[in-house]
């Protein structure tokens, strides 16, 4: 080899040194899948499905023709397409809205229907079923009941929430909808009342038991209360009359008038502890 040759080599080698050192690593090394692990890879969303612009107002508590129940108007605003445009406000029931959370719970067994307010309070026990603060804190939880429909995507677009919001008359079209056989209500109903059980558990037995005579309990206890509060009505009216007429006798009997007089203020006073005690 000639000196030509040996100094060729040796800037081959000095040059390739110089390149490794800039590159930090030889062309032998390179390797240009070694960071496709470090790609980020995109993961494919999932649809998401989004509860559409719904407000459902619960107001104007009112008696019913009959006295025996409440019913509160509804008004719905919403740009569901299956709901009508013409936003007519409705009466319910506080047993519709049972219903319609009924007819929730079986069409979507997934989902976690909202609850209703209590049905039985002490109000009920002191046979005042329409107080007013009563009233307004069941308009309250109803109100808020739909208010959670409302902004459920699945819930608001129910065909029973339709139904409950809209239709002019609701004691029909709810009998209807719930037997007919095309509905997933009717099927579902239909399907869990042909499941019997072979033996049934004890304790289960037990508890169901001692929950149905709890139940007929309170219902004495209910019917009781219901009496005595107007037994108390009765007694506070009869004792305002008698202070009434001893007041008036204090006037003709002069001698002992002062301890008449005395003694109507202490039967007012009694009528008084009646009329608050029944409050």
């Amino acid at each position: 080899m000639t000196d030509f040759d040996n100094e060729a080599v040796h800037w081959t080698v000095e040059e390739n040194d110089y390149y490794d050192d800039q590159n930090g690593a030889s062309s032998s090394q390179f390797d240009p899948f070694q960071n496709m692990d470090k790609v980020a890879h995109p993961e494919p969303e999932e649809p998401v499905f989004k509860a559409e612009p719904m407000t459902i107002r619960v107001d104007d508590p009112q008696k019913s023709s009959s006295g025996s129940f409440m019913t509160y108007r509804l008004f719905t605003m919403t740009a569901l397409e299956n709901y009508s445009t013409n936003n007519r406000p409705v009466r319910r029931r506080f047993s519709d809205f049972v219903w319609l959370h009924n007819a929730l719970s079986i069409e979507f067994p997934a989902c976690i229907i909202p609850p209703l307010p209590e049905k039985h309070r002490l109000k009920f026990f002191k046979g005042n079923r329409f107080d007013p603060l009563f009233i307004e804190q069941r308009r309250l939880g109803l109100q808020w009941f739909m208010d959670r429909i409302a902004r459920h995507p699945y819930l608001q677009a129910s065909q029973y929430t339709r139904l409950f919001l809209e239709s002019t008359d609701f004691a029909t079209d709810k009998t209807i909808q719930t037997k007919s056989p095309s509905t997933p209500l009717f099927s579902s109903l239909f399907k869990t009342s042909t499941v019997h059980v072979k033996k049934p558990d004890e304790k289960f037995e037990e508890m169901k038991e001692s929950i149905e005579k709890f139940q007929v309990n309170l219902q004495v206890i209910e019917r009781l209360y219901s009496k005595i509060g107007k037994r108390q009505q009765e007694l506070e009216t009869n004792y305002s009359q008698f202070a009434i007429s001893i007041r008036g006798l204090s006037g003709l009997e002069t001698n002992v008038d002062q301890q008449l007089r005395q003694f109507a203020e202490s039967v007012e006073n009694y009528a008084n502890a009646f009329k608050e005690r029944s409050k």
